[in-house]
C-alpha cells in the first residue's frame, strides 16, 4: 500500500475544490444563457455541472456569491487582455494602441460570450460589496480607455474623454451579444470603426 503524506493529500483536495468552483462557474454562464436567471438555482447549477450540491456550498455561500464570482473573473481577464495589448502596442500611436486594446476586449468577451451575458443581465445580483467590486474593475477598463483617448486627442475636453470613454464601453460590452466576427465586419474592421468614432467623438470642432 502507497501512503499518501498528509500535504499531497492537502494539496489534491485544493485542486479538486478550484476545479469544482471553475465548473460552477462555467455552469452557471450557461444555465443564465439557456434557462433565464429565475432558472439559475444551485440545484439547477450543480447539475448542469455535473457535481454534488456539497460541491457548491464548499465553493460559494449561495448563487449571489457564485454569479458575483463569475462576473469578477470575467472582467479580470478583459482587463488582462486589453493591458497586454496595450503593452505589445506601446511604441504604436494612441490611436493604434486603442484600436488594439478595443479588438482585445471584444475577442476576450466574445471568448467568454456566456459570461459576459451575465456581466450585463446580473449586475444588480450580488451582494453590495461583490456589486462594488464588480462596478471598480468596469470603472477601470473605462479609465485604461480614457487614458489612450486622452493621449490620442490631447486637446480634448476631460470630461468629454470620460463620457466617450464609458460610452465606447458600453458599446462594446452591448456588441457582444449581437457582433459576428464572421459577418460583414470583421473583428480588427470593427474594432477600427469603434475606434475612429470615439476619437471624433472627442475631437475639438474648429
Amino acid at each position: 500500500m502507497i501512503l499518501v503524506p498528509p500535504a499531497d493529500r492537502a494539496t489534491d483536495r485544493t485542486a479538486d475544490l478550484s476545479l469544482h468552483c471553475r465548473q460552477l462557474r462555467r455552469a452557471a454562464a450557461a444555465v443564465v444563457r439557456d434557462r433565464g436567471m429565475l432558472r439559475a438555482t444551485p440545484r439547477a447549477i450543480t447539475a448542469a455541472a455535473r457535481l454534488p450540491r456539497s460541491s457548491f456550498e464548499s465553493c460559494y455561500p449561495n448563487r449571489a456569491a457564485l454569479l458575483a464570482a463569475v462576473m469578477r473573473r470575467h472582467l479580470d481577464a478583459l482587463t488582462c487582455w486589453v493591458l497586454a495589448a496595450r503593452e505589445a502596442a506601446a511604441t504604436e500611436e494612441a490611436a493604434a494602441r486603442l484600436e488594439a486594446m478595443i479588438g482585445a476586449y471584444l475577442a476576450s468577451a466574445l471568448a467568454e460570450r456566456d459570461a459576459h451575458r451575465m456581466l450585463l443581465r446580473c449586475a444588480d445580483e450580488p451582494a453590495r460589496a461583490d456589486r462594488d467590486a464588480v462596478r471598480r474593475r468596469g470603472r477601470g477598463l473605462a479609465e485604461m480607455f480614457g487614458a489612450v483617448l486622452a493621449e490620442a486627442v490631447p486637446s480634448a475636453d476631460p470630461a468629454q474623454v470620460a463620457l466617450v470613454a464609458r460610452s465606447l464601453c458600453s458599446a462594446m460590452s452591448g456588441a457582444v451579444l449581437w457582433f459576428d466576427p464572421d459577418g460583414v465586419l470583421d473583428l480588427r474592421a470593427f474594432a477600427r470603426m469603434l475606434a475612429a468614432m470615439a476619437l471624433e467623438g472627442i475631437t475639438p470642432t474648429p
